[in-house]
């Protein structure tokens, strides 16, 4: 789709503090699940809409096929982190 000045790329969230987590998550179960994120929280949604606008921005006018991972590190743990990691 580069020849047509289309870029493709997605952001892909982790654990962020929205009104649809806080639904099923109980506040006091958080300081367990985020033990193990490098980052020790959830994100705000401000810093997942961050990596939006950079996608969206001029700035990014040479960025396409990526995958902006915002997870506070937790993709880092798990066994989906490609080669690289591996």
């Amino acid at each position: 789709m580069g020849p047509l000045n289309i870029r493709v790329s997605i952001l892909t969230p982790g654990m962020t503090r929205t009104d649809t987590v806080m639904g099923w998550v109980k506040e006091e179960d958080i300081p367990r699940w985020v033990s193990e994120f490098p980052i020790r929280r959830l994100g705000d949604p401000e810093e997942i809409a961050g990596g939006g606008i950079y996608l969206a921005a001029p700035a990014a006018g040479f960025t396409t096929g990526l995958e902006l991972v915002c997870d506070g590190g937790r993709t880092l743990l798990s066994s989906n982190t490609g080669a690289a990691f591996t």
